[in-house]
């Protein structure tokens, strides 16, 4: 992209930056005036959200909120505990965490999605809820607690690495794994296995060892269908007139 390249809105009206474009959708207005030219924000829009949440957690009280969808734009209300605040490393999203008491189960909904925050009654269950969420976060890969019938996932991964040739790909396993367990099978081969609430989240990383994975099973069977479809298309893809 050109050096003095902006951003431009289809019709050829400017792009008021991220604040402003966020503001003129929520108040169906456009903007044909200014622009800004390298101008990042993070967070900004959330930051009244954050105080309203944080004063909660403080004061220990429930909270209702409004969430409304990234995707569908529904807004559905959700009560519950707000416990924590998460931030993906990887993509750099801020999340709330909190418990629902009617669902029975803990939640993360993104700071950026929630946009009504009401205090409520103190929570008089507050510090047991959250003893239950350090236990939990140890089977968190990102911010999922997983949706399906079964509480937690399994998978199991088979490697072969050269320890040689490749020990930081070993390093790598040993320090990236999450909690996951390595164990040495054979010379150059590897058994790595965890358990999560959400095998999903894992996938990305599970990618990275692409060309070293001799094997993959888990419990959660469209996840590992979900990766092995894709290394079969690349297989296709860049192997495909190979015997």
């Amino acid at each position: 992209m050109p050096h003095d390249s902006r951003e431009i809105l289809p019709g050829g009206r400017p792009l008021f930056g991220y604040i402003g474009s966020t503001i003129l959708d929520r108040q169906d207005e456009s903007n044909d005036l200014f622009q800004f030219k390298h101008h990042f924000i993070v967070h900004t829009l959330e930051d009244g959200i954050l105080a309203d949440i944080l004063t909660a957690v403080r004061q220990q009280r429930l909270i209702r909120f409004e969430n409304k969808s990234s995707r569908s734009e529904q807004i559905s209300t959700l009560s519950g505990v707000p416990l924590k605040i998460f931030v993906s490393t990887q993509t750099g999203r801020r999340y709330l965490c909190l418990y629902l008491p009617e669902r029975r189960r803990f939640s993360n909904s993104r700071l950026d999605s929630i946009t009504r925050v009401t205090l409520l009654e103190p929570c008089t269950f507050y510090n047991e809820v959250l003893r239950d969420l350090e236990k939990n976060k140890e089977k968190c890969w990102g911010v999922s607690f997983g949706g399906g019938a079964s509480r937690v996932e399994e998978v199991c991964i088979k490697l072969y690495i050269d320890e040689e040739k490749e020990p930081y790909i070993l390093n790598r396993l040993y320090r990236e794994g999450r909690g996951g367990e390595v164990m040495k099978i054979r010379e150059n081969q590897f058994l790595y296995t965890g358990t999560f609430f959400d095998t999903n989240e894992m996938l990305s990383w599970v990618k990275t060892f692409t060309g070293r994975i001799m094997d993959i099973q888990g419990t959660n069977l469209f996840s590992i269908a979900k990766i092995t479809r894709d290394w079969e298309k690349m297989y296709e893809m860049y192997c495909g007139n190979e015997e």
